[in-house]
């Protein structure tokens, strides 16, 4: 059995997260609303999350293979 290694997100793991939005869209499966809208989406959210002072969001990247990261704000849900 392979542990899970999670460790606080960093300002250089950001660019990892934008390119994983692209392709979290793609395979989203949301037939009312459009790839690009889904992406742009995203990418506001996590502008705005990453804006916010460190102390009210959080965000974490699972370091061993496959990697994946998550983050959340107050008052939104988290995505995964």
């Amino acid at each position: 059995m392979t542990a899970i290694r999670i460790r606080p997100a960093a300002p250089e793991d950001r660019d990892f997260m934008f390119d994983q939005a692209a392709r979290l869209a793609a395979v989203a499966d949301l037939p009312w609303h459009a790839e690009r809208d889904v992406l742009s989406f995203q990418h506001r959210y996590m502008k705005a999350a990453f804006a916010r002072p460190a102390t009210e969001t959080a965000s974490f990247m699972k370091t061993n293979r496959p990697v994946a990261w998550a983050s959340c704000m107050p008052r939104l849900r988290p995505i995964w």
